[in-house]
């Protein structure tokens, strides 16, 4: 078992994955802090304690190996966010894509979990991704109403210019960027 746990502090986005049978807090951060210090560690120490609670609440036993208070705490060397705002996404596409099992094996500081830096457009391209997924679950109050709004902004018929037979439209005709 490997739940996620997205926390967000001082307007900054992260991922935990809690390893359960190792007893191990995995941290997946963006901005690619590998080593914090101070309140970050802090954080850390206050999520496990959270996490361990939770579990303890459904009926697991504790977390806590005997004699400390605190999960073992592991940091990743992933490729970081080029911005200051997509950090959501990222905590976003990490719970889509990583996969719990293979954490274990790249949580030494040597090695790297196999994730592609992610380009502006790519990152863009997520941004819709996330936004069609939000205004089209069934669980959106307002997903009929987008959808209707968004069949009756469709055009269905091309306009008469461009139905005439004596008109031929190349992509050579549209302006390049």
């Amino acid at each position: 078992m490997h739940p996620f746990s997205p926390v967000l502090f001082f307007d900054h986005w992260w991922l935990y994955v809690l390893d359960v049978t190792e007893k191990e807090l995995f941290v997946i951060n963006s901005k690619n802090i590998v080593t914090p210090g101070g309140e970050r560690t802090a954080v850390n120490r206050f999520a496990s304690n959270i996490l361990d609670q939770m579990l303890r609440w459904a009926g697991a036993s504790s977390m806590f190996k005997k004699g400390t208070h605190s999960l073992l705490q592991k940091y990743f060397n992933i490729p970081g966010q080029p911005n200051e705002h997509d950090c959501g996404v990222y905590v976003m596409k990490w719970m889509e894509m990583i996969d719990p099992t293979i954490l274990k094996d790249c949580s030494t500081d040597n090695k790297e979990y196999n994730i592609e830096t992610w380009t502006e457009p790519k990152l863009e391209e997520f941004r819709k991704d996330i936004v069609a997924k939000i205004m089209l679950s069934e669980t959106n109050a307002w997903r009929v109403e987008t959808i209707r709004k968004a069949n009756g902004m469709r055009n269905t018929r091309p306009a008469p210019v461009l139905r005439s037979p004596y008109l031929q439209v190349s992509s050579t005709d549209l302006p390049s960027k």
